[in-house]
């Protein structure tokens, strides 16, 4: 750094977000509708087994509000996981704690949550076993204090469903992802992405278009296209 010309300059140009994704295949099914007001959703993902060095797997979860995170983390799993599923399954685990938490939170701000919370999951696997109620044949060696989830959901703390991977924000919390995917996931966990295409509300409710910002084009959106669709699926 020069100092005889004086300390550099912060001043930054404003950054534009404007900018629209490339759209997905349209036989994907369309992203779920994050609810409006004081009400929470979660997303969990995992990848098995790609801390080489450990033999460990990567959990990622993110708790949205308000259409963004409000709670996010990526970490290695404490456990070695045996399989993909039971991989998937660690990480609901934590992604559930901090749902629990969360809700108390809420609960003691009077905005109680009147609905179980749905845990978006891309292994159906996991979701069977978890509405299992008991342990199963394959996860008889799982420690017991896991199944507290299953008590979790027959209260009602939490909902599983199931959410295709390329749907799920939390994938890039555990794994690399080509640009189109991470810029996509990145932008739905910071809130970039409202719910409504850049097409007006009326629009938008009228065509029942809910991609939410994924370069669907309303009745008043310039033509979005993408030279190569085959990337949406790297």
């Amino acid at each position: 750094m020069n100092l005889e010309t004086g300390p550099p300059s912060i001043d930054l140009p404003n950054g534009d977000f404007s900018d629209m994704p490339h759209p997905l295949p349209p036989e994907l099914p369309t992203f779920p509708i994050l609810p409006k007001g004081p009400i929470i959703v979660c997303f969990c993902d995992a990848a098995y087994g790609n801390v080489k060095s450990k033999g460990k797997s990567t959990t990622g979860y993110s708790i949205h509000l308000g259409e963004g995170a409000i709670v996010y983390r990526s970490k290695t799993q404490t456990q070695t996981a045996l399989s993909s599923t039971e991989a998937e399954f660690y990480a609901a685990i934590s992604a559930a704690k901090i749902v629990r938490y969360i809700r108390f939170i809420l609960q003691d701000l009077q905005f109680t949550q009147q609905q179980p919370t749905i845990l978006y999951e891309d292994n159906a696997s996991t979701k069977k076993i978890v509405e299992a109620i008991a342990p199963t044949e394959r996860t008889r060696h799982i420690s017991i204090p896991h199944f507290a989830i299953l008590e979790w959901q027959n209260e009602g703390s939490i909902s599983m469903s199931f959410i295709p991977g390329k749907l799920n924000p939390s994938d890039a919390l555990t794994k690399p992802l080509g640009w189109i995917l991470h810029n996509r996931h990145a932008r739905r966990l910071m809130g970039h992405f409202t719910g409504i295409s850049p097409a007006t509300d009326d629009d938008n409710l009228q065509s029942h278009n809910h991609r939410l910002g994924e370069g669907v084009s309303g009745a008043n959106t310039p033509e979005s296209h993408n030279p190569n669709p085959d990337i949406c699926h790297l």
